[in-house]
């Protein structure tokens, strides 16, 4: 049986995502709402102090991108996106990321990293063009699209 207490934390979690959060890792929490503006704030903020990964560090770069932190993961996609010169493998790796990582701010640093990078396939851009209605990546996803 579940306890009261669990179930008012499910309860509150279902609520906070559906008014148009989601939610996230963020530097405060583990598990916190993170709306649209927060996830460009994020992005904003890695691109502002993250430095570019050197040519050199590939086996480095897919080791933080396929990190369980992420915030490292995040971070890492910022720093491949900086460095404009990427393995094949780090590449396909933020692709994956881009579709698939389940935290905004980590997925939006993938996208943001294949667009700066100069590099999104057919498939990112497509799924940036959906993402553009996303409570969480709407903000980004239509910044993106402007510039391609």
């Amino acid at each position: 049986m579940m306890s009261h207490r669990r179930l008012t934390s499910c309860t509150l979690i279902v609520l906070f995502a559906a008014q148009g959060g989601c939610i996230g890792r963020n530097a405060d929490t583990e598990n916190a709402v993170i709306t649209a503006d927060r996830v460009v704030m994020e992005i904003e903020r890695l691109r502002n102090t993250v430095r570019p990964m050197p040519p050199e560090f590939a086996d480095s770069a897919l080791f933080a991108l396929s990190s369980g932190d992420s915030g490292m993961r995040a971070e890492a996609a910022m720093s491949v996106g900086k460095s404009k010169q990427v393995t094949r493998a780090v590449s396909q790796q933020l692709e994956y990321l881009a579709v698939s990582d389940t935290d905004p701010v980590a997925r939006g640093a993938a996208i943001s990293a294949l667009f700066e990078l100069g590099q999104p396939s057919v498939e990112i851009i497509e799924v940036t063009e959906r993402l553009r209605g996303d409570p969480c990546l709407g903000v980004l996803a239509t910044r993106l699209s402007a510039t391609k």
